[in-house]
C-alpha cells in the first residue's frame, strides 16, 4: 500500500511537470574583442508558432523581454542590444502595436571585467502564441570565457 502511494504521487508529480512549457531556449557565449572588452551574446530559439517580446515593446502591451547580470565585477557598457530585427505590427490579443520575435533573435551586451572569467545574469520575458500567453519567466543563464 505505502508503495502504491509512493507510485501514484510520483506519476502525479511527473504529470505535472510534464505541462511546464517552455518555447523559447536560451543559450550564451563572451566574445573576446580587440580593444579589451568583452561581448555576452544571448541567442534565443523559439518554438514555431511562438514569439516573445522586444525589450522595447510599450507599456501597455505584453512584458517586455529585460535582462539582468548577476556577476559583481562586471562593468556594463551600455545596454543590451537587440541584433535581430524584429516584427512591428497590431497585435489583436493586446489591442495595441507590439514589437515581437518568432523564429530566433540575438541580443549583446558589451562589457569589461575586473578578474572574473564567468558571467552570470538572467532574462525575464513573456511567450505567446496567437491564443494564449504563458506567464513571464525568468530564466538564468552563464557564459565562461
Amino acid at each position: 500500500m505505502k508503495y502504491s502511494l509512493i507510485l501514484v504521487l510520483s506519476l502525479f508529480c511527473l504529470n505535472i511537470s510534464a505541462q511546464i512549457e517552455t518555447p523559447v531556449n536560451w543559450k550564451a557565449k563572451v566574445i573576446s574583442n580587440e580593444d579589451g572588452t568583452f561581448d555576452l551574446v544571448v541567442d534565443a530559439t523559439v518554438e514555431k508558432g511562438w514569439c516573445f517580446y522586444s525589450q522595447h515593446t510599450g507599456e501597455d502591451g505584453p512584458i517586455p523581454t529585460s535582462f539582468e547580470i548577476t556577476t559583481e565585477n562586471i562593468e556594463l557598457i551600455g545596454d543590451f542590444k537587440e541584433m535581430t530585427e524584429p516584427k512591428k505590427g497590431m497585435d489583436e490579443m493586446f489591442g495595441v502595436e507590439v514589437i515581437k520575435f518568432n523564429k530566433n533573435a540575438q541580443f549583446v551586451q558589451n562589457f569589461r571585467t575586473k578578474g572574473d572569467k564567468k558571467i552570470e545574469g538572467n532574462v525575464t520575458f513573456m511567450t505567446c502564441d496567437d491564443k494564449r500567453c504563458l506567464p513571464p519567466v525568468t530564466v538564468d543563464f552563464s557564459a565562461e570565457f
